[in-house]
C-alpha cells in the first residue's frame, strides 16, 4: 500500500467543497428532510400497527419498507449533517465500512421487499 488511493480520495473530496457560508443552510435543509422522513415513516408504521384491519401481508411489507427507509436515511443523513456543520469530510475506516454495509443492506432489502410485493400482487 503506497497511499495512492488515499491521495486520490483526498483530492476528490477537496474538489467537492461546500460553498462558504452555506453549511448552516444545508444543515437545516438536511435536518428538515431527516425529521420529515422520521415523522412520516413513524406515522405510517403507527397507523399500520394500531389498525387491526391493516394487519395483512401487503401492509406488513409496507412496514418493512418503512424500516428500510429509516435505515437508509439514518445511514446517510446524520453524517452529512455533521459534514455541513463542521466541514470535516474525513471519517475513520471502520465508520466508512459500517456505512457502506448499511447502504448496501438498505439497497438489497428494498429491492427484495419490492420484488416480494410485486409477486404478491
Amino acid at each position: 500500500w503506497d497511499g495512492r488511493l488515499d491521495r486520490y480520495a483526498s483530492k476528490w473530496m477537496d474538489e467537492r467543497e461546500v460553498v462558504n457560508g452555506s453549511g448552516p443552510l444545508l444543515f437545516c435543509v438536511t435536518l428538515f428532510a431527516y425529521l420529515l422522513t422520521l415523522l412520516t415513516n413513524g406515522v405510517v408504521a403507527g397507523v399500520i400497527a394500531l389498525d387491526k384491519s391493516l394487519h395483512r401481508p401487503m401492509f406488513i411489507m409496507i412496514c418493512h419498507l418503512v424500516a428500510c427507509d429509516l435505515l437508509g436515511a439514518t445511514t446517510m443523513l446524520p453524517r452529512l449533517m455533521v459534514h455541513f456543520v463542521t466541514g470535516n469530510k474525513k471519517i475513520s475506516y471502520v465508520v466508512a465500512i459500517a456505512q457502506a454495509f448499511c447502504v448496501h443492506t438498505y439497497g438489497a432489502s428494498v429491492q427484495t421487499i419490492l420484488a416480494v410485493m410485486a409477486y404478491d400482487r
